[in-house]
């Protein structure tokens, strides 16, 4: 459950919910860990509207490659999930304007992953047919998130 539905609880079953969330993640990587990513989102200046929108992004970009969000996110695969990071990394740069270090820490990677990446991007050939296909479903992910940043700036 990400971090921006802790001031939105409204009964008992979605409290219970994020603690088994937060049992589960704290049992998988440990208290230490978990402390120092909280600290590093604090440090980078993430606030909860970004969090929304980087969710949404991920979410995105797993539905247009059809991919799983925990390959995406922590996964070392490659081909069509290094695509969709790829899509990713350049969502998030264009719509949000983070950095690549800021970018890197969603995707637990180095931050010169992130630069190579949206380096390659932007000498991408639109001629080329594996390259269109890139560029066709990052406007679709992208059309999706700018309509879904204009819904949230309305409320």
């Amino acid at each position: 459950m990400p971090i921006f539905l802790l001031g939105k609880m409204s009964t008992d079953s979605d409290f219970i919910g994020l603690l088994r969330n937060i049992y589960r993640v704290v049992r998988r990587h440990g208290v230490k860990v978990v402390e120092e990513k909280l600290r590093q989102m604090e440090s980078f200046g993430i606030d909860d509207y970004e969090t929304k929108v980087i969710d949404r992004i991920i979410e995105e970009c797993c539905r247009a490659f059809r991919v799983e969000r925990s390959e995406l996110v922590d996964g070392k695969k490659r081909g069509i999930y290094a695509s969709a990071r790829k899509v990713a990394f350049v969502v998030m740069k264009e719509t949000l304007s983070l950095s690549e270090t800021q970018i890197s820490f969603f995707f637990k990677r180095h931050n010169k992953v992130v630069y190579r990446a949206i380096q390659e991007w932007e000498m991408m050939d639109p001629t080329h047919p594996s390259d269109r296909e890139m560029l066709g479903k990052k406007q679709v992910v992208s059309a999706v998130v700018t309509k879904f940043i204009e819904e949230c700036r309305k409320k």
